[in-house]
């Protein structure tokens, strides 16, 4: 299979009403792009509509869709079919404010954003947040344990935004951002070379793999990773595309070994 020929990876890229972040997290998404990713801007109702001392909703509109090439979804109607059309592979919340996680944890699918979670969790895909809230401490800690605990959801590392003016306040570290959406596949070969190193054998010793992908399209990058393990020559390898993996995963690698005496 030749990963030239798979269709680009889409993410959906929400951004909330934390609008201090947005000059950080616009890199993020160029870098994504640079990736290989296809990005869909998407803005909350108060990212859609607020002009603040930060930039004018019009200019933030047009921002995106120079980064990304797509204009940003903005209402309940461009959420829903997200999921049952398969149009993205994850969805990123990035800033997610304190409110949209409150949202989130109650299952209110009110706003394009928390619909377009719903969309897509329906399918098992992924939910990446990139919390940003001041009362993520105090007033938001419920919310933020909750989504914390839910399968398919995932954060990207975060930690207080400055712990002396303002010690309830949390910020997500937009650099990691493309690391969290591909550490799912790292996950699945790392947790092989476990099982392999518990078995007295490696990597080298596998004569045949099977990936299971819960999408195809993301064979590329999973195969780009899959790659980085083998030094030696590859395995036999199928490679199988599946409804539904165990405790919402992407990517599942099984192998067959042979360990000599």
């Amino acid at each position: 299979m030749n990963s030239s020929l798979e269709p680009p990876r889409t993410v959906v890229f929400a951004l909330c009403g934390s609008f201090c972040t947005f000059e950080t997290v616009l890199p993020q998404i160029i870098r994504l792009r640079a990736c290989g990713w296809e990005v869909l801007p998407m803005l909350s109702y108060a990212a859609s509509a607020l002009d603040t001392r930060f930039g004018r909703a019009a200019d933030w509109k047009q921002r995106l869709e120079e980064a990304t090439g797509h204009r940003p979804l903005e209402d309940l109607r461009e959420a829903e079919p997200l999921g049952p059309k398969h149009m993205a592979q994850a969805l990123v919340i990035a800033p997610c404010t304190g409110t949209t996680m409150a949202l989130l944890a109650a299952g209110i699918s009110a706003t394009p954003v928390t619909l377009a979670a719903k969309s897509m969790l329906r399918g098992g895909r992924p939910v990446v947040i990139g919390v940003s809230t001041n009362d993520g401490l105090s007033g938001s800690v419920g919310a933020l344990a909750a989504l914390l605990q839910r399968k398919n959801y995932y954060f990207i590392p975060f930690g207080q935004d400055d712990s002396y003016k303002k010690p309830c306040s949390l910020k997500a570290d937009f650099t990691q951002l493309p690391d969290t959406l591909e550490a799912q596949a790292h996950a699945s070969m790392k947790n092989l070379g476990a099982i392999l190193k518990e078995a007295g054998a490696s990597y080298g010793d596998i004569v045949k793999t099977t990936i299971f992908l819960q999408d195809m399209n993301d064979f590329g990058k999973v195969n780009e990773i899959y790659k980085s393990y083998f030094t030696d020559g590859f395995p036999a390898r199928s490679c199988v595309e599946i409804g539904k993996l165990p405790l919402g995963g992407l990517v599942e690698v099984e192998c067959v070994a042979v360990i000599y005496d």
